[in-house]
């Protein structure tokens, strides 16, 4: 029997299709996700670095004399002292404490205060020249205070008066060293040691250097010979490094750690000393004709010739140490020199009424703007109209605080100079303009002054 047979019909669509590729976001998803994801954490992790290094530098600029406590746009009253405080030079705090002079139903007194709070830590009753009507300033001295008064009266009165030195513990207000010097007793405070210099018979001087603690002389000079008869009073400026200068009856002396004479400079007696930065210093006074001279003295003891008046820097954090600065107010122009030979790097078209230098930049005020210039080449980096003329500048490490006008503060970026806030100081002192005498950065914040001298700290 033969079997039969049959057509057999392919349907061919029917067939499975081929595998295809997987697509490339499929292929790749996987490793895409953990890129981002790795992209992500080390974005986070260099802000974290970015922002702990930023916390780090403006916490090391905390310890630069004159910056300020952090600062922002809402600025109010903090703290304020009576009449009689207010009176009084605000000096720079020590160890977060405000030492003043004052007067007190039992006579005078030296006062500490928290710079935070304005409270009152303690009242140390002091020996003072005159019971009334002193003017006393405090300084750091390392870890004490050293503070001066000094008759706040006519010249010819001053010229009979003795002047007061103490240094003070700022937390507990005992008094380590006490001394009663004559009017013309020049005092100079520097990191550590005070460094005192005293007439004797004969127009002589003596100049010592003195432990802040115990009083004790840690070196004496003195003059070899009388002064001239007219000779004026000396002067004692830092001369970097731990030097000394000491100038009088026509000559600058630089006295080294020991007190050891070093370089110095002839010039006339009528010469006004002034100290820069690097270890330099710079006299000038008035020729024959009537015409400016000068002398800038390096570290070194090299001379250099230059008229021009010594640029007073109110923050200076150290950064360009090899460069010094000068006002050629002649030419209205910022001049910079090499502390090592003198020798003029740049200068900038700029007429300064206040200056600061951070973090290599140098910002100057003007009478109407603030700008700010590369200190290494003095290249205009921003520049930022200010109504009324620049005051008074200062900085708490992120923004640049400048006073203007009768009392008002503006905040502009470090970098790029963007307007950041403004701010009515009156308003934040709670009074009223017309009371306002005068606004200044002391003790690491913005003070008002006002006419009845009371003191209003705002932060």
């Amino acid at each position: 029997m033969s079997a039969a047979t049959r057509e057999v019909a392919l349907d061919e669509t029917s067939a499975p299709p081929p595998p295809q590729r997987p697509g490339w976001l499929r292929r790749h998803g996987v490793a895409m996700a953990v890129a981002v994801v790795a992209l992500a954490v080390a974005a986070l992790v260099l802000q974290g670095r970015t922002d702990a290094a930023e916390r780090r530098r403006v916490a090391a600029l905390a310890d630069v004399p004159g910056v300020l406590a952090p600062v922002g746009d809402d600025l109010r009253a903090r703290w304020r002292t009576g009449v009689a405080a207010g009176a009084h030079v605000l000096g720079t705090p020590v160890d977060g404490v405000l030492v003043q002079g004052t007067d007190d139903d039992d006579g005078y007194v030296l006062q500490g205060r928290d710079t935070s709070t304005g409270r009152l830590l303690w009242t140390t009753p002091v020996e003072a020249p005159l019971a009334q009507h002193l003017l006393t300033w405090c300084v750091p001295v390392g870890a004490v205070a050293a503070c001066q008064a000094v008759p706040d009266a006519p010249v010819d009165a001053v010229a009979v008066a003795r002047r007061a030195l103490w240094t003070v513990d700022p937390r507990t207000g005992a008094v380590l060293v006490e001394r009663s010097l004559r009017s013309d007793a020049q005092v100079l405070a520097l990191p550590g040691r005070l460094v005192v210099a005293e007439g004797g018979p004969g127009r002589t001087w003596t100049v010592r250097s003195l432990d802040p603690r115990t009083g004790d002389a840690r070196w004496t000079y003195r003059t070899p010979q009388p002064g001239s008869p007219d000779a004026t009073a000396p002067q004692v400026l830092d001369a970097g490094d731990g030097r000394t200068l000491f100038a009088y009856d026509g000559s600058g002396l630089v006295l080294d750690t020991r007190g050891v004479p070093g370089p110095s400079v002839q010039v006339t007696d009528v010469t006004w000393w002034s100290a820069l930065r690097a270890g330099a210093v710079t006299a000038r006074s008035y020729g024959p004709r009537g015409d400016l001279q000068g002398r800038i003295l390096l570290r070194d003891g090299r001379v250099v010739r230059s008229g021009d008046e010594p640029l007073r820097i109110a923050v200076d954090d150290g950064s360009v140490p090899d460069e010094l600065f000068t006002d050629d107010a002649a030419a209205g122009e910022l001049v910079a020199r090499s502390a090592t030979d003198g020798t003029e790097l740049w200068r900038a078209r700029v007429a300064p009424t206040a200056n600061l230098l951070l973090d290599g930049r140098l910002y100057v005020g003007t009478a109407s703007a603030v700008v700010a210039l590369d200190a290494r080449t003095g290249d205009e980096l921003w520049r930022r109209p200010v109504a009324g003329g620049v005051d008074e500048v200062s900085s708490d490490g992120r923004v640049l605080v400048v006073l203007h006008g009768t009392a008002r503060a503006d905040a502009f970026a470090l970098a790029g100079g963007a307007p950041r806030w403004s701010t009515d100081l009156a308003a934040a002192a709670e009074v009223a303009t017309g009371d306002v005498a005068r606004t200044m950065f002391a003790a690491g914040r913005i003070f008002v002054r006002t006419h009845d001298d009371v003191a209003i700290a705002l932060g």
